[in-house]
């Protein structure tokens, strides 16, 4: 019978273990280090991930084995191609936390717009909010999370354009330029994953054509670059920033900025009790069909 490995604490129901157990020996394991985990994965048929990172093992895995990961995201897995060649495979979790995210995106949002944020950090502010009906929310990415805070913005009243690599040619947003998203936005919402073509996609060159004191929203860190960051803010072309993303940043202007005019969620968009139960049934999902020879959601 073949080998699964639950390398990360889960709160996988009963059910959904029980099908899992019909098709596999399970271990489950817990709060193992990066180099157990290494040590530990290429003695199973399948492997679940969620914070650890399956690059180093990938390519120790026998073929026709398949990673399981327990996220959307796959972009930091740096050997993809190869082990898909030997024959090793990788299943994510699309759009399981879609509403959450862009729930959470409006959240940020409003504690921006109507200061909650400055008013939660006792800050001596006496500005006024603003309402989102009628403004400009340019919204780079129009992927599931991007459509749904797109409906959201409808919802409220907001003018909504979007830029992407394809034109999404949607009633719901006008593809524009990045040039004229960065000029026109009052509100701009990244919501794309970071990628080589994405990350630093507003930079030192075109942080001068942000709409003066615009807002910046998004889910992931890394499209913004830390020196445009900076120097958007300090001339006034970032009004404020907020953000479901660790900062990863060293700079010392960054950390002093935090509270005051950047606002940070420790990556916690994803996390609401829906989301978790759509993630784990797509991963069984996921890897039923794996041993079923169908083969859903497998990323290269």
């Amino acid at each position: 019978m073949k080998k699964i490995a639950i390398l990360e604490r889960t709160n996988f129901s009963g059910r959904q273990m029980q099908e899992l157990k019909a098709h596999f020996i399970v271990d489950t394991f817990d709060n193992l280090s990066q180099e157990e985990a290494n040590k530990i994965a290429p003695a199973y048929d399948v492997v679940i991930v969620n914070w650890l990172d399956p690059t180093p093992f990938l390519l120790k895995m026998k073929k026709g084995s398949l990673v399981a990961l327990l996220s959307t995201g796959y972009g930091w897995i740096t050997n993809l191609k190869e082990a898909h060649d030997k024959g090793v495979f990788v299943a994510n979790i699309p759009g399981y936390s879609t509403e959450a995210v862009a729930e959470h995106l409006l959240a940020l949002l409003l504690g921006i717009t109507k200061n909650i944020f400055p008013t939660l950090n006792k800050q001596d502010n006496h500005s006024v909010g603003v309402e989102l009906s009628g403004k400009t929310i340019g919204i780079i990415g129009l992927g599931n999370i991007g459509y749904r805070f797109a409906e959201i913005c409808n919802f409220f009243g907001a003018n909504v354009i979007t830029y992407n690599r394809h034109q999404k040619n949607t009633p719901l947003a006008q593809d524009v330029s990045l040039d004229e998203l960065l000029k026109k936005s009052d509100i701009i919402c990244v919501s794309c994953s970071v990628n080589e073509s994405s990350k630093n996609l507003i930079n030192s060159k075109n942080i001068a054509s942000i709409k003066k004191g615009a807002i910046l929203i998004g889910s992931t860190w890394g499209i913004i670059s830390e020196d445009a960051l900076i120097s958007g803010i300090e001339k006034g072309n970032i009004g404020a920033i907020a953000f479901d993303a660790a900062l990863e940043a060293n700079d010392e202007k960054i950390e002093n900025l935090i509270g005051d005019k950047i606002y940070l969620t420790p990556h916690i968009a994803y996390n609401t009790e829906e989301s978790e139960q759509r993630q784990l049934d797509i991963c069984v999902e996921n890897i039923i069909s794996f041993i079923n020879g169908n083969g859903k959601n497998i990323v290269n």
